[in-house]
Protein backbone atom coordinates (compact mmCIF):
# COMPACT_ATOMS: atom_id res chain seq x y z
CA UNK A 1 0.00 0.00 0.00
CA UNK A 2 1.20 3.49 -0.87
CA UNK A 3 0.32 6.30 1.52
CA UNK A 4 0.83 9.83 0.16
CA UNK A 5 1.47 12.72 2.54
CA UNK A 6 0.83 16.13 1.00
CA UNK A 7 0.29 19.66 2.24
CA UNK A 8 -0.70 22.90 0.54
CA UNK A 9 2.59 24.81 0.38
CA UNK A 10 0.88 28.20 -0.05
CA UNK A 11 -1.45 27.55 2.89
CA UNK A 12 1.47 26.72 5.17
CA UNK A 13 3.47 29.72 3.96
CA UNK A 14 0.58 32.15 4.53
CA UNK A 15 0.52 31.28 8.23
CA UNK A 16 3.95 32.85 8.65
CA UNK A 17 4.26 35.27 5.73
CA UNK A 18 3.12 38.53 7.33
CA UNK A 19 5.14 38.47 10.58
CA UNK A 20 8.21 37.32 8.68
CA UNK A 21 7.92 40.18 6.20
CA UNK A 22 7.65 42.60 9.10
CA UNK A 23 11.07 41.42 10.30
CA UNK A 24 12.84 41.24 6.93
CA UNK A 25 12.08 41.52 3.24
CA UNK A 26 14.66 39.00 2.09
CA UNK A 27 12.81 36.48 -0.04
CA UNK A 28 15.33 33.70 0.47
CA UNK A 29 15.05 33.91 4.24
CA UNK A 30 11.28 33.65 3.81
CA UNK A 31 11.74 30.53 1.71
CA UNK A 32 13.93 28.94 4.40
CA UNK A 33 11.29 29.74 7.03
CA UNK A 34 8.55 28.31 4.82
CA UNK A 35 10.53 25.10 4.42
CA UNK A 36 10.98 24.77 8.16
CA UNK A 37 7.27 25.16 8.95
CA UNK A 38 6.28 23.00 5.96
CA UNK A 39 8.51 20.18 7.23
CA UNK A 40 7.20 20.65 10.77
CA UNK A 41 3.59 20.41 9.58
CA UNK A 42 4.38 17.40 7.40
CA UNK A 43 5.96 15.52 10.32
CA UNK A 44 2.70 15.88 12.26
CA UNK A 45 0.79 13.90 9.65
CA UNK A 46 -0.42 10.52 10.86
CA UNK A 47 0.91 7.31 9.32
CA UNK A 48 -1.40 4.35 9.72
CA UNK A 49 1.21 1.58 9.62
CA UNK A 50 4.98 1.00 9.46
CA UNK A 51 6.57 2.01 6.15
CA UNK A 52 8.96 0.04 3.97
CA UNK A 53 10.09 3.18 2.11
CA UNK A 54 9.68 6.92 2.54
CA UNK A 55 10.05 8.64 -0.83
CA UNK A 56 10.91 12.33 -0.37
CA UNK A 57 10.36 14.63 -3.32
CA UNK A 58 12.76 17.60 -3.26
CA UNK A 59 14.58 19.15 -0.32
CA UNK A 60 11.40 20.57 1.23
CA UNK A 61 10.25 17.11 2.35
CA UNK A 62 13.62 15.56 3.18
CA UNK A 63 13.87 16.55 6.86
CA UNK A 64 10.31 15.40 7.49
CA UNK A 65 10.96 12.12 5.67
CA UNK A 66 14.07 11.38 7.74
CA UNK A 67 12.18 12.16 10.97
CA UNK A 68 9.27 9.93 9.93
CA UNK A 69 11.64 7.09 9.07
CA UNK A 70 13.00 7.20 12.61
CA UNK A 71 9.46 7.03 13.96
CA UNK A 72 7.91 4.32 11.78
CA UNK A 73 10.91 2.71 10.08
CA UNK A 74 11.38 2.55 6.35
CA UNK A 75 14.29 3.38 4.09
CA UNK A 76 14.49 6.97 2.84
CA UNK A 77 14.66 7.69 -0.89
CA UNK A 78 15.62 11.29 -1.73
CA UNK A 79 14.17 12.27 -5.12
CA UNK A 80 15.81 15.59 -6.10
CA UNK A 81 13.94 17.00 -9.09
CA UNK A 82 16.59 19.71 -9.45
CA UNK A 83 20.06 20.57 -8.21
CA UNK A 84 18.58 21.77 -4.95
CA UNK A 85 21.41 24.09 -3.94
CA UNK A 86 21.46 26.06 -7.22
CA UNK A 87 17.91 26.61 -8.39
CA UNK A 88 15.93 29.33 -10.12
CA UNK A 89 15.19 32.05 -8.97
CA UNK A 90 18.95 32.54 -8.49
CA UNK A 91 19.99 31.79 -4.92
CA UNK A 92 22.37 33.85 -2.80
CA UNK A 93 25.52 32.36 -1.28
CA UNK A 94 23.75 32.02 2.08
CA UNK A 95 20.77 30.21 0.57
CA UNK A 96 23.04 27.79 -1.33
CA UNK A 97 25.06 27.15 1.81
CA UNK A 98 21.88 26.45 3.79
CA UNK A 99 20.67 23.92 1.20
CA UNK A 100 24.05 22.16 1.09
CA UNK A 101 24.29 21.99 4.89
CA UNK A 102 20.75 20.63 5.11
CA UNK A 103 21.48 17.88 2.59
CA UNK A 104 24.85 16.99 4.13
CA UNK A 105 23.26 16.66 7.57
CA UNK A 106 20.53 14.35 6.25
CA UNK A 107 22.49 12.29 3.69
CA UNK A 108 23.61 9.70 6.29
CA UNK A 109 19.94 8.83 6.81
CA UNK A 110 19.20 8.55 3.07
CA UNK A 111 19.36 5.08 1.58
CA UNK A 112 19.19 6.00 -2.08
CA UNK A 113 18.94 9.04 -4.36
CA UNK A 114 17.02 9.66 -7.57
CA UNK A 115 17.49 12.69 -9.79
CA UNK A 116 16.60 13.90 -13.27
CA UNK A 117 19.79 14.23 -15.36
CA UNK A 118 23.24 12.72 -15.68
CA UNK A 119 25.01 15.98 -14.82
CA UNK A 120 22.97 16.48 -11.65
CA UNK A 121 23.62 12.84 -10.73
CA UNK A 122 27.36 13.45 -11.15
CA UNK A 123 27.19 16.52 -8.90
CA UNK A 124 25.27 14.70 -6.18
CA UNK A 125 27.43 11.60 -6.51
CA UNK A 126 30.43 13.59 -5.26
CA UNK A 127 28.65 14.39 -1.98
CA UNK A 128 26.19 11.55 -1.48
CA UNK A 129 28.79 8.81 -1.81
CA UNK A 130 27.17 6.81 -4.60
CA UNK A 131 25.75 7.88 -7.93
CA UNK A 132 21.97 8.54 -7.86
CA UNK A 133 19.61 6.75 -10.22
CA UNK A 134 18.64 9.02 -13.12
CA UNK A 135 14.92 9.05 -13.94
CA UNK A 136 14.11 11.33 -16.85
CA UNK A 137 10.91 13.36 -16.82
CA UNK A 138 9.58 11.63 -19.92
CA UNK A 139 5.84 11.38 -20.57
CA UNK A 140 4.19 8.12 -21.49
CA UNK A 141 3.64 7.70 -25.21
CA UNK A 142 0.00 7.61 -26.31
CA UNK A 143 -1.16 6.52 -29.74
CA UNK A 144 -1.91 9.68 -31.75
CA UNK A 145 -4.90 8.12 -33.52
CA UNK A 146 -6.66 7.63 -30.18
CA UNK A 147 -6.58 11.35 -29.33
CA UNK A 148 -9.17 13.79 -30.64
CA UNK A 149 -7.21 17.00 -30.05
CA UNK A 150 -6.96 20.01 -32.39
CA UNK A 151 -3.50 20.67 -33.76
CA UNK A 152 -1.71 24.02 -33.57
CA UNK A 153 -2.37 25.18 -37.11
CA UNK A 154 -6.11 24.65 -36.85
CA UNK A 155 -6.19 26.58 -33.56
CA UNK A 156 -4.18 29.48 -35.00
CA UNK A 157 -5.59 29.38 -38.53
CA UNK A 158 -2.15 28.96 -40.09
CA UNK A 159 -1.59 27.37 -43.54
CA UNK A 160 0.61 24.29 -43.93
CA UNK A 161 3.38 26.09 -45.84
CA UNK A 162 4.01 28.67 -43.09
CA UNK A 163 6.94 27.79 -40.77
CA UNK A 164 5.65 27.15 -37.25
CA UNK A 165 7.79 27.08 -34.09
CA UNK A 166 6.33 25.78 -30.84
CA UNK A 167 7.15 26.31 -27.17
CA UNK A 168 5.32 24.35 -24.46
CA UNK A 169 5.14 25.44 -20.84
CA UNK A 170 4.72 28.48 -18.62
CA UNK A 171 5.43 32.01 -19.85
CA UNK A 172 8.35 33.18 -17.71
CA UNK A 173 10.40 36.36 -18.02
CA UNK A 174 13.71 34.66 -17.27
CA UNK A 175 15.06 31.17 -17.57
CA UNK A 176 12.98 29.74 -20.41
CA UNK A 177 14.47 31.70 -23.30
CA UNK A 178 11.19 33.25 -24.41
CA UNK A 179 12.45 36.83 -24.82
CA UNK A 180 15.49 35.80 -26.95
CA UNK A 181 13.19 33.53 -28.98
CA UNK A 182 10.81 36.39 -29.73
CA UNK A 183 13.75 38.55 -30.78
CA UNK A 184 14.97 35.70 -33.00
CA UNK A 185 11.69 35.96 -34.95
CA UNK A 186 12.95 39.30 -36.28
CA UNK A 187 15.50 37.29 -38.31
CA UNK A 188 12.89 34.71 -39.39
CA UNK A 189 10.39 36.90 -41.27
CA UNK A 190 8.04 34.09 -42.35
CA UNK A 191 7.95 32.07 -39.13
CA UNK A 192 5.27 32.06 -36.43
CA UNK A 193 5.72 31.14 -32.76
CA UNK A 194 3.01 29.25 -30.84
CA UNK A 195 3.32 29.25 -27.05
CA UNK A 196 1.10 26.56 -25.54
CA UNK A 197 0.76 26.19 -21.79
CA UNK A 198 -0.95 27.49 -18.64
CA UNK A 199 -2.29 30.99 -19.21
CA UNK A 200 -2.28 33.87 -16.74
CA UNK A 201 -3.37 37.50 -16.74
CA UNK A 202 0.32 38.27 -16.17
CA UNK A 203 1.20 37.01 -19.67
CA UNK A 204 0.54 40.46 -21.14
CA UNK A 205 4.20 41.39 -20.72
CA UNK A 206 5.13 38.69 -23.23
CA UNK A 207 2.84 40.03 -25.94
CA UNK A 208 4.19 43.51 -25.19
CA UNK A 209 7.71 42.25 -25.91
CA UNK A 210 6.47 40.75 -29.17
CA UNK A 211 4.79 44.03 -30.17
CA UNK A 212 7.91 46.04 -29.30
CA UNK A 213 9.93 43.82 -31.62
CA UNK A 214 7.39 44.09 -34.43
CA UNK A 215 6.37 40.41 -34.37
CA UNK A 216 3.14 40.61 -32.37
CA UNK A 217 1.10 39.29 -35.29
CA UNK A 218 3.33 36.19 -35.47
CA UNK A 219 3.24 35.21 -31.78
CA UNK A 220 0.29 33.17 -30.52
CA UNK A 221 -0.60 32.30 -26.92
CA UNK A 222 -2.62 29.10 -26.72
CA UNK A 223 -4.38 27.42 -23.81
CA UNK A 224 -2.92 24.12 -22.60
CA UNK A 225 -4.18 20.64 -23.34
CA UNK A 226 -4.02 17.57 -21.10
CA UNK A 227 -0.44 16.48 -20.53
CA UNK A 228 -0.85 13.21 -22.43
CA UNK A 229 -2.24 15.15 -25.41
CA UNK A 230 0.74 17.50 -25.81
CA UNK A 231 2.73 15.45 -28.38
CA UNK A 232 -0.35 15.01 -30.55
CA UNK A 233 -1.35 18.68 -30.22
CA UNK A 234 2.06 20.02 -31.33
CA UNK A 235 2.85 17.40 -33.97
CA UNK A 236 2.15 19.75 -36.91
CA UNK A 237 4.80 22.28 -35.86
CA UNK A 238 8.05 22.46 -37.82
CA UNK A 239 10.44 23.12 -34.91
CA UNK A 240 10.21 22.90 -31.12
CA UNK A 241 12.32 25.24 -28.97
CA UNK A 242 13.84 24.34 -25.62
CA UNK A 243 16.25 27.22 -25.09
CA UNK A 244 16.62 27.15 -21.32
CA UNK A 245 18.83 30.00 -20.08
CA UNK A 246 21.78 29.45 -17.68
CA UNK A 247 20.27 31.39 -14.79
CA UNK A 248 21.14 28.57 -12.37
CA UNK A 249 23.27 25.44 -12.46
CA UNK A 250 20.08 23.40 -12.13
CA UNK A 251 18.87 24.88 -15.42
CA UNK A 252 22.21 24.28 -17.15
CA UNK A 253 22.01 20.61 -16.16
CA UNK A 254 18.29 20.21 -16.81
CA UNK A 255 16.46 17.76 -19.07
CA UNK A 256 13.03 19.44 -19.46
CA UNK A 257 10.02 17.40 -20.46
CA UNK A 258 9.73 19.74 -23.48
CA UNK A 259 12.51 17.68 -25.05
CA UNK A 260 10.61 14.43 -24.63
CA UNK A 261 7.26 15.90 -25.72
CA UNK A 262 8.83 17.19 -28.94
CA UNK A 263 10.56 13.86 -29.54
CA UNK A 264 7.29 11.96 -29.14
CA UNK A 265 5.73 14.46 -31.57
CA UNK A 266 8.67 13.81 -33.96
CA UNK A 267 9.56 17.48 -34.28
CA UNK A 268 13.16 18.71 -34.73
CA UNK A 269 14.39 20.46 -31.59
CA UNK A 270 16.33 23.71 -31.14
CA UNK A 271 17.89 23.25 -27.69
CA UNK A 272 20.35 25.01 -25.40
CA UNK A 273 23.99 24.10 -25.86
CA UNK A 274 24.24 22.53 -22.40
CA UNK A 275 25.79 19.11 -21.65
CA UNK A 276 22.71 16.93 -21.20
CA UNK A 277 20.50 18.54 -23.83
CA UNK A 278 23.37 18.51 -26.33
CA UNK A 279 23.93 14.80 -25.75
CA UNK A 280 20.22 14.09 -26.17
CA UNK A 281 19.61 15.88 -29.47
CA UNK A 282 22.94 14.82 -31.01
CA UNK A 283 22.60 11.14 -30.05
CA UNK A 284 19.13 11.00 -31.54
CA UNK A 285 20.12 13.23 -34.48
CA UNK A 286 16.95 15.31 -34.13
CA UNK A 287 18.10 18.85 -33.46
CA UNK A 288 20.56 21.71 -33.21
CA UNK A 289 22.05 23.32 -30.10
CA UNK A 290 22.39 27.08 -29.73
CA UNK A 291 23.42 29.79 -27.31
CA UNK A 292 20.11 30.39 -25.50
CA UNK A 293 20.93 34.01 -24.68
CA UNK A 294 21.76 35.01 -28.29
CA UNK A 295 18.72 35.68 -30.53
CA UNK A 296 20.86 35.51 -33.67
CA UNK A 297 22.17 32.06 -32.75
CA UNK A 298 18.66 30.86 -31.92
CA UNK A 299 17.53 32.14 -35.33
CA UNK A 300 20.47 30.31 -36.95
CA UNK A 301 19.51 27.04 -35.27
CA UNK A 302 15.86 27.33 -36.25
CA UNK A 303 16.80 28.30 -39.81
CA UNK A 304 19.06 25.24 -40.07
CA UNK A 305 16.28 22.95 -38.88
CA UNK A 306 13.68 24.49 -41.19
CA UNK A 307 16.02 24.22 -44.17
CA UNK A 308 17.05 20.60 -43.62
CA UNK A 309 14.02 18.61 -42.43
CA UNK A 310 15.29 15.31 -43.85
CA UNK A 311 18.61 15.54 -41.95
CA UNK A 312 16.85 15.92 -38.60
CA UNK A 313 14.04 13.47 -39.28
CA UNK A 314 13.08 10.94 -36.61
CA UNK A 315 14.57 7.62 -37.77
CA UNK A 316 14.31 4.01 -36.68
CA UNK A 317 17.65 4.42 -34.91
CA UNK A 318 16.36 7.50 -33.09
CA UNK A 319 13.33 5.50 -31.97
CA UNK A 320 15.52 2.62 -30.76
CA UNK A 321 17.74 4.91 -28.67
CA UNK A 322 14.77 6.79 -27.26
CA UNK A 323 12.91 3.61 -26.34
CA UNK A 324 15.95 2.02 -24.69
CA UNK A 325 17.17 5.03 -22.72
CA UNK A 326 14.61 7.81 -22.43
CA UNK A 327 11.06 6.42 -22.75
CA UNK A 328 8.71 6.36 -19.77
CA UNK A 329 8.70 2.57 -19.88
CA UNK A 330 12.47 2.61 -19.27
CA UNK A 331 12.12 5.15 -16.45
CA UNK A 332 9.41 3.03 -14.84
CA UNK A 333 11.78 0.04 -14.82
CA UNK A 334 14.41 2.16 -13.08
CA UNK A 335 11.98 3.16 -10.34
CA UNK A 336 10.87 -0.43 -9.86
CA UNK A 337 14.53 -1.43 -9.65
CA UNK A 338 15.15 1.16 -6.93
CA UNK A 339 12.37 -0.34 -4.81
CA UNK A 340 13.38 -3.93 -5.55
CA UNK A 341 17.03 -3.44 -4.53
CA UNK A 342 15.91 -1.26 -1.63
CA UNK A 343 14.56 -4.34 0.13
CA UNK A 344 18.18 -5.42 0.49
CA UNK A 345 19.52 -1.99 1.38
CA UNK A 346 20.73 -1.32 -2.19
CA UNK A 347 24.07 -2.99 -1.41
CA UNK A 348 23.55 -5.86 -3.92
CA UNK A 349 22.73 -3.27 -6.58
CA UNK A 350 25.96 -1.39 -5.90
CA UNK A 351 27.93 -4.66 -6.07
CA UNK A 352 26.14 -5.66 -9.28
CA UNK A 353 26.93 -2.34 -10.96
CA UNK A 354 30.57 -2.52 -9.91
CA UNK A 355 30.82 -6.07 -11.27
CA UNK A 356 29.38 -4.95 -14.61
CA UNK A 357 31.82 -2.03 -14.81
CA UNK A 358 34.70 -4.39 -13.99
CA UNK A 359 33.57 -6.84 -16.66
CA UNK A 360 33.21 -4.10 -19.26
CA UNK A 361 36.64 -2.72 -18.47
CA UNK A 362 38.71 -5.87 -17.97
CA UNK A 363 36.95 -9.18 -18.60
CA UNK A 364 35.35 -8.47 -21.98
CA UNK A 365 38.54 -7.15 -23.64
CA UNK A 366 40.46 -10.20 -22.34
CA UNK A 367 37.83 -12.62 -23.66
CA UNK A 368 37.79 -10.81 -26.99
CA UNK A 369 41.57 -11.10 -27.20
CA UNK A 370 41.50 -14.83 -26.33
CA UNK A 371 38.90 -15.49 -29.02
CA UNK A 372 41.07 -13.73 -31.58
CA UNK A 373 43.97 -16.07 -30.71
CA UNK A 374 41.95 -19.24 -31.25
CA UNK A 375 42.81 -21.13 -34.45
CA UNK A 376 40.18 -20.81 -37.13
Amino acid sequence: MVQRLTLDWDEQARKFEKPWHERTARREQLRITERYFYSEALMKQAISEPAAFIHCHDIETLAAGVALSRRVGGRVIYDAHELEYDRNPPMSRDAKSMAIRTENALFPSVGHMITCSESIAAEYGKRFGSRPTVVFNAPKAVETDSLAVPNLRSRIGLPENTPLIVYTGHVMKTGRGLVPSVKALCELPDAHLAVMGPRSNRDEWFMSVAEENGVGDRVHLLDPVEHHQVPSAISDADVAICVIEPVALSYRYSMPNKLFEATLARIPICASDFPDMRTFVQRLGIGEVVNPTDPSDIARGIRTLLGNPSIYAYTAESRRIFDQEYSWETQEKKIRSVYFWGRFGWLPQVAYRRARRFAARYAKPVLKRLRSLQPS
